[in-house]
């Protein structure tokens, strides 16, 4: 019987999940908030940002029309919305998803209405014997639409399900590591954005790459000490070894790399930009999304009290919300 992917959410990297998926011989389903877009991609079969023909196993519907679409044990559902996004896709489409037990997501973030991992916002709201997996890592939507040679993290709370999706995405040029470790997977990925707007910073005060590479260092440390709090909190063991294994892998070290180095990044963008706008709000506007940007205010707030507030979530933080100059701030003492 036919795999079916049904992915929540037109935004460039879904689709180019959807372009991988449907190159694979997989059927995927797309569907959108924005009818426009969605009348276009259905009349042209293309996405001109991603220089991308789609093929008849992709078809495109509104988001408004997914609740009448029929449950099937072969279908696995993709949330690839973005993080501002995501617990309201979650409430508006409760009935369709609780047909099902097992999840994915794209999302890299935190609910920002309660601070939550999008796994404990899952579990919270469909049980917790369910399926969450999430596939993060050093990637631009575009270079896996052209066929650029990339590596990915996807993360499961059960092996089964991880054996099942990666035989779905894995080609020669699509590789997948996989892992146990879903919350430190997910803190990579905000942090990564958090740290890439540093990056940002410090180019545009005239910090060399060494400076960066010392940065994302004290990065992966701050994720190592964040992971371990949210286990403790949430009452459950894990192995430092595990945890440390993320540290390295393409979730946490890779997509740093990734994010920190390259000018494509929009957190980068935005924070190399900072000293010559005169609104944030203008800024983000011109760049497109900056998911680094609200995150920092959301995991600062969930971490205050706690003394896992490191230098580069701290520093990131006074500069975006406090005003205060990188030079009094804290991760100077590092580099």
């Amino acid at each position: 019987m036919t795999t079916t992917f049904r992915i929540l959410g037109s935004g460039e990297w879904g689709l180019a999940i959807a372009y991988h998926l449907s190159e694979n011989n997989h059927s995927v389903e797309i569907y959108g908030r924005t009818k426009s877009k969605i009348d276009t991609l259905n009349q042209n079969k293309k996405c001109k940002s991603l220089g991308v023909k789609f093929n008849d196993n992709v078809s495109f519907d509104y988001l408004s029309n997914i609740l009448d679409k029929s449950f099937s044990t072969n279908t696995h559902n993709i949330i690839a919305t973005s993080s501002s996004g995501f617990s309201d896709l979650i409430e508006q489409n409760k009935n369709y998803l609780s047909q099902y037990s097992s999840y994915i997501w794209l999302t890299k973030g935190l609910d920002q209405k309660s601070n939550k991992l999008f796994d404990q916002l899952l579990t919270d709201t469909f049980g917790d014997n369910i399926g969450c997996c999430t596939i993060s890592g050093p990637s631009f939507a575009k270079d896996l639409a052209s066929g650029e040679k990339i590596c990915v993290s996807i993360a499961s709370n059960s092996n089964e399900y991880l054996d099942t999706i990666e035989k779905c995405f894995v080609t020669n040029m699509f590789q997948m590591q996989k892992t146990n470790d879903l919350i430190g997977v997910q803190i990579s990925g905000i942090m990564k954005n958090v740290a890439a707007i540093l990056s940002g910073i410090l180019t545009s005060n005239n910090y060399s790459t060494s400076d960066i590479l010392k940065m994302i260092e004290v990065t992966k440390n701050e994720i190592l000490e964040i992971t371990k709090h949210i286990y403790s909190i949430r009452g459950l063991r894990v192995d430092d070894t595990e945890i440390r294994k993320t540290l390295s892998s393409p979730s946490c070290d890779g997509d740093l790399r990734l994010s920190c180095l390259n000018d494509v990044s929009r957190n980068r963008r935005f924070g190399m930009q900072l000293k010559q706008s005169n609104s944030l709000q203008k800024l983000i506007d011109e760049i497109g999304t900056v998911e680094g940007y609200g995150m920092t205010h959301v995991l600062f707030e969930m971490l205050i009290g706690s003394d896992k507030v490191g230098p580069v979530l701290k520093t990131v933080h006074e500069i975006l919300f406090c005003e205060e100059k990188l030079e009094d701030t804290e991760i100077i003492n590092f580099l």
